[in-house]
């Protein structure tokens, strides 16, 4: 089974191989994740915050007593 997995780091297409090669150096400790935490999540970076969310971070926050 093959994964279709969206993936890009700096303005490049990953070629699946890439992926496979990161998500198991990953797994077996070999690095701590984060050139693929970059490839797979970075394009999120671009999309715009909702305006139900923008209006939640503009709210003042309640102190707890």
């Amino acid at each position: 089974m093959a994964a279709n997995v969206r993936c890009r780091y700096g303005n490049n297409e990953l070629p699946a191989r890439s992926i496979r090669a990161s998500i198991n150096a990953f797994l077996d400790g070999g690095t701590d994740g984060e050139e693929l935490f970059h490839a797979l999540y970075d394009y999120i970076l671009d999309e715009p915050i909702p305006h139900s969310m923008r209006r939640i971070l503009k709210e003042p926050q309640r102190q707890v007593r």
